[in-house]
């Protein structure tokens, strides 16, 4: 028996580390729009997460200079933009969930349709490719750790610098894995566009 793939299934990698990481609802493997109790559960982590990762950031920067933190001042306003705009996206993409399912169902209607009519799936090329992002991007936040780690090791013990590596970039890697999610996307949607033209 051959299993189907459907895009939600090929994309689950991603919905599932974008939802530890504080930015969405957790994945379901049914896609069904009645169980709203998980979306709930899911607004109430990311409400925990990303309040505790504001307090974590107000201690952090009460506690040491922003000199110290910051490399520039222009380093220090695109950094607190980008928290913002992380923060702002996370809770607006709670509020477009239901519909974001309904294009899901909707992209795998058009793939399912394509496919009877001869067109081989991507699901699965999609679903490694969703591994290998994930992938990629630990090991890029692990070398943009270890680098700011190293500068922030000339003014402050390497347990702090650990520390604030983490906590002051943490939107900036966030933003670049929804960056990789919204690129395979568009990459799908363009792909089938592509196959119908």
């Amino acid at each position: 028996m051959i299993m189907t793939i459907t895009i939600q299934q090929a994309l689950r990698p991603l919905f599932l580390t974008c939802f530890v990481i504080g930015l969405g609802a957790y994945p379901i493997k049914q896609p069904h729009l009645r169980i709203r109790w998980v979306t709930y559960l899911s607004i109430l982590y990311s409400l925990t997460f990303w309040s505790l990762y504001i307090y974590v950031l107000y201690y952090v920067t009460t506690v040491f200079t922003l000199q110290r933190i910051f490399f520039t001042v222009i380093n220090f306003i695109v950094l607190m933009i980008n928290i913002l705009a992380t923060i702002t996206s996370s809770f607006v993409g709670f509020y477009y969930h239901k519909k974001f399912e309904m294009c899901m169902i909707k992209l795998d209607a058009v793939d399912n349709t394509l496919e009877q009519l001869g067109t081989p799936k991507m699901d699965k090329q999609i679903f490694m490719w969703s591994k290998q992002i994930i992938i990629g991007w630990f090991i890029y936040v692990f070398l943009m750790n270890i680098y700011n780690v190293q500068y922030y090791a000339q003014y402050i013990s390497i347990f702090w610098a650990l520390v604030l590596s983490g906590i002051v970039h943490y939107s900036t890697h966030v933003n670049i894995l929804v960056d990789c999610l919204v690129v395979i996307l568009l990459w799908y949607v363009q792909h089938i566009f592509i196959i119908v033209n």
